[in-house]
């Protein structure tokens, strides 16, 4: 619903580079790499903390992965990408584990032996539980182990437990509550969450449509046992990477009180399973852990690690004085961790340089697809598969080999989102200027079916009168115009035909500076040949002949009390003179054929007398409070015309002028008009551009920014709008007869449609 203009990108020096071809199965890895980043960037917790910025969490390696694609290079950049998080939870699984050794006597029931200071070592793998035996086991009565100073509880098992309940229910639910005397919080998930994407315009948050941030996932408690034991002992549990999710929350969550310690059978990378999400990639089923929730304490300090790490535990006797040591120490208090809700979003570094080194132009691939992957409310309008885009590019971007190449990719790349909103930054770079964006001094224009000359500028080097009004062009450069558009179609995104055509012309007649542009044109009934040099760098093209709206004041009564509003002229601080100039119309014109200037909240509390419904949103919503996938939603919101009961209301028809110029805030507008005042409004005219929603950024190295629609505007009943346009209720376009007579068509069928309902 924002009017974005287009910035200015200084020349840079083209570099050059070697081309290079890859394989599917290269190209698959330099997608992982990618995707994996993306993952990362958006719901790792570390990435929230400033720990590494995006950027540099990846471009090395791309640029690494892109030199050598090779399966070893693969997992090695992954490794080093991992490595740069500080977190071992996040990190490439390997197939080496070392074999668990149990201390027990027999392979289905527990095990126990006397250490020194009194402590109690007790081997009982959980999945022992489940053996009715062990319940008849006279040392293993809880009142028993009232008689030792400290336990020592051997969980460990040989292979993955997923569901430790005979164990809580049978005996480690009394065994565990032991020495609680109060209930505790079983430690809270705390995952990150993005409702939208955060414009990368801006470095702050503040006042965005977006919001980024922490969310936590409810928790249960551990509650006392019935009969309190006044057991003062120190407990201590050995786990492994065995151990399941469940059994390792109540732990943390005693050992965070104080009531237990946690030894840990192995590596740091195999410990707390239950952050990490399990990926596979598609390129050489490598397996990844990757952490995308932390565990807090009941006083916000984040969980991470146990009180001992033993990687291999193969003698028993220094096993078990390991044990004791830590029986008898004293605990220790958590450190000052304390999770911050000050949600820094990593921003892409955007130095104006026009071009970027490889790994700088992968992050910016990598930064916008996922951008579009996870927070485009229209994605599921796009025209082919956003996983084949990402495939399609990877060699596209490695192989632009300077400033022009590199823009083009980025432009055809946008291109594939279908979406007007789809601006690219640059216009007037020199090195691509010169080659592609001179022209001559006329303008092209579609009408019906055929493309005429519609307005004639100066040129001091050379005739352009020669050209002359409403020529009809055949060809450019021999070719037949309606194949020589097509080459356009990967410069810019147009949401639908009608706005490729409202903006092809821009870049018709546009080519190398100095370059022939020959026309083929047809006037009077013969075909011609016409040549013309591209000698400016910009013609600022004049619509006057075709476009109606600077024919009139922003408030203006016609002929038979008609009222007529040009909503690209209307400000806020005239509205009330509309009103009170127009309030006894029989009808009130409001001509939307621009871009209205913010007023439309204004106005519509005073159509109606009544409060209603009159758009819906859509925004993205995406975290992961499940380990296995996503979360993609779309939160939807409304927004509803309070009606302004301290005013009259106008009561008189409401007519919206519209076409394809009609875009974004200018279709929202129209869709409150509609919502306000219901069926005493009708629109009349063409299919407007079918881009709505909240214009969102993107940065990519080099100094560019792309936009899409970060907001899914619809209609209250849900009917879509993006691609679509507004809903019109007579179609009137203007044919080539009435503008050459310098009729307003459009405007005259509203006229008629007033005075005889038809």
């Amino acid at each position: 619903m924002k009017k974005v203009l287009l910035l200015v990108v200084f020349y840079i020096p083209i570099l050059i580079q070697a081309q290079r071809n890859y394989t599917s199965a290269e190209i698959s890895r330099l997608a992982d790499l990618g995707k994996i980043w993306g993952i990362l960037h958006n719901f790792h917790p570390s990435m929230a903390r400033d720990i590494v910025s995006t950027d540099s969490l990846v471009s090395d390696v791309a640029e690494s992965l892109a030199n050598d694609p090779s399966s070893a290079n693969f997992r090695a950049c992954l490794e080093k990408m991992l490595a740069k998080l500080k977190d071992p939870i996040t990190h490439v699984v390997t197939d080496k584990q070392v074999p668990v050794k149990l201390f027990t006597d027999n392979d289905s029931l527990p095990s126990y032996r006397l250490l020194a200071d009194s402590i109690l070592y007790v081997a009982f793998p959980t999945s022992f539980a489940s053996n009715e035996a062990v319940s008849k086991l006279s040392w293993l009565q809880l009142q028993e182990f009232e008689k030792y100073k400290g336990l020592v509880l051997d969980l460990r098992n040989a292979k993955q437990i997923d569901d430790d309940y005979p164990f809580t229910k049978g005996f480690g639910d009394a065994i565990l509550r032991k020495g609680v005397n109060k209930p505790l919080q079983i430690p809270v998930h705390l995952f990150r969450y993005q409702a939208g994407f955060i414009d990368q315009r801006n470095t702050s948050l503040e006042g965005g449509v977006y919001i980024a941030g922490w969310q936590t996932k409810s928790s249960g408690t551990i509650r006392p046992a019935a009969r309190p034991a006044q057991w003062n002992g120190r407990m201590v549990v050995v786990v492994n990477r065995f151990s399941s999710s469940q059994l390792m929350e109540w732990l943390l969550a005693l050992q965070s009180a104080g009531y237990c310690k946690i030894i840990f059978d192995g590596d740091a990378v195999d410990y707390l399973n239950s952050t990490a999400w399990d990926y596979y990639t598609a390129a050489d089923s490598l397996h990844l852990k990757l952490r995308i929730f932390d565990y807090l304490d009941v006083n916000g300090k984040i969980i991470r690690d146990p009180d001992l790490f033993i990687n291999g535990i193969s003698d028993e006797n220094i096993f078990l004085e390991k044990c004791r040591i830590l029986a008898i120490t004293s605990t220790k208090n958590n450190p000052e961790n304390i999770h911050s809700l000050a949600y820094r979003h990593p921003f892409p570094n955007n130095e104006n340089s026009g071009f970027a080194p490889i790994g700088q132009r992968l992050f910016g691939l990598y930064n916008y697809w996922n951008a579009i992957n996870y927070f485009n409310p229209n994605k599921h309008l796009l025209k082919q598969p956003w996983d084949s885009v990402l495939v399609e590019f990877i060699p596209r971007f490695i192989n632009a080999n300077d400033t022009t190449s590199y823009y083009f990719t980025i432009a055809d790349m946008v291109s594939r989102i279908h979406d007007s909103h789809g601006f690219l930054n640059l216009l007037n770079m020199k090195t691509v200027a010169e080659r592609y964006w001179y022209t001559v001094p006329l303008s092209a224009m579609k009408i019906g079916t055929k493309y005429y000359i519609v307005s004639i500028g100066k040129d001091s080097t050379q005739n352009i009168n020669a050209f002359q009004l409403w020529d009809e062009i055949i060809a450019i450069d021999s070719v037949p115009i309606n194949i020589y558009k097509e080459k356009f179609r990967s410069r810019f995104a147009a949401s639908n035909d009608w706005t490729f055509e409202r903006d092809v012309r821009r870049y018709l007649l546009s080519g190398a500076k100095n370059s022939v542009l020959q026309l083929t044109i047809m006037r009077n009934g013969k075909i011609t040949k016409l040549n013309a040099l591209r000698t400016q760098p910009a013609y600022l093209s004049d619509y006057d002949l075709v476009s109606f709206n600077d024919n009139h004041k922003d408030i203006e009564i016609l002929k038979g009390n008609i009222g007529y509003v040009n909503m690209g002229l209307l400000t806020i601080g005239r509205i009330d003179k509309m009103f009170d100039t127009l309030m006894d119309t029989k009808a009130i014109i409001f001509d939307i054929r621009n871009y209205p200037k913010g007023t439309v909240f204004d106005i519509v509390p005073r159509l109606t007398d009544h409060d209603s419904v009159a758009v819906k949103f859509g925004i993205p919503y995406v975290t992961y409070k499940s380990i296995y996938e996503p979360l993609i939603s779309k939160n939807s919101d409304y927004f509803i015309v309070n009606a302004d009961k301290t005013k009259p209301y106008y009561k008189g028809k409401i007519i919206i002028l519209c076409n394809a110029i009609t875009q974004s805030h200018a279709e929202y507008t129209i869709m409150l008009f509609q919502g306000a005042a219901g069926k005493r409004v009708t629109v009349i005219g063409s299919a407007t551009a079918g881009a709505d929603g909240n214009v969102t950024a993107v940065k990519l190295p080099g100094g560019y920014s792309t936009y899409f629609s970060g907001l899914e505007v619809l209609y209250p009943d849900g009917s879509q709008t993006q691609q679509t346009g507004i809903r019109i209720n007579i179609k009137v376009e203007p044919t080539l007869a009435g503008l050459r007579a310098s009729k307003d068509e459009v405007l005259q069928k509203a006229i008629q449609f007033i005075e005889s309902g038809k």
